[in-house]
């Protein structure tokens, strides 16, 4: 993870000014012993992961075979963590933009998003109005009925073409059948394509 930079080991004493130090070091040996081996691919993605795992892989040619894709999976899991965190922004965001009176919309389901937000964030991502409406909607309907869809995307168990499928599939339910169906889905264990199988 990170190298200690005062060369000093956990349990002797340091100096004040490299007291920060040795808490690093002490972090690095809390998250490195564990039942488990820790890997970039078995890591919880976090802020912190993020910078050790740039660090450790900045130069390529020095991993093994196997080191590349236990990063190419680290990252993965890394990618899903932003994202699930970017949602919950994008939620608290709609959340802080109301939508107008339910009942004069022509919709069994009402619309909880201001008419401008999309708008305000199609500006800032640089995406298309209807684009930018549809991240809105998956932000709040993940946070409000699909909690834990979006709690395991957050921990890199889920990517996001599963947590796109779950939404899509339950968008037009009600909210106890919407969190029965994610339930069931969440409950089966990820397939794997069989390597006989061949893209259409």
């Amino acid at each position: 993870m990170f190298e200690s930079v005062s060369g000093v080991g956990v349990d002797e004493p340091v100096e004040p000014e490299l007291e920060d130090a040795v808490d690093w070091a002490s972090l690095e040996h809390e998250l490195r012993t564990g039942v488990e081996d820790r890997t970039w691919g078995n890591t919880v993605p976090s802020g912190l992961f993020a910078l050790e795992i740039d660090a450790d892989t900045s130069v390529e040619a020095g991993l093994s075979d196997e080191q590349l894709i236990d990063a190419v999976v680290g990252f993965e899991r890394l990618t899903g963590w932003a994202q699930a965190r970017q949602a919950r922004l994008l939620a608290e965001f709609a959340r802080r933009r109301p939508g107008d009176d339910p009942t004069m919309l022509a919709s069994d389901k009402a619309c909880t998003i201001g008419k401008f937000a999309p708008d305000e964030v199609g500006l800032a991502l640089k995406q298309a109005r209807m684009t930018a409406k549809a991240r809105l909607g998956r932000s709040v309907q993940l946070e409000q009925v699909l909690p834990e869809t979006l709690a395991l995307w957050q921990r890199g168990r889920l990517d996001e073409r599963r947590v796109t499928a779950i939404c899509d599939t339950t968008h037009y339910l009600p909210v106890e059948k919407a969190r029965a169906v994610q339930q069931r889905v969440l409950d089966r264990p990820p397939t794997r394509p069989s390597a006989n199988s061949r893209p259409p």
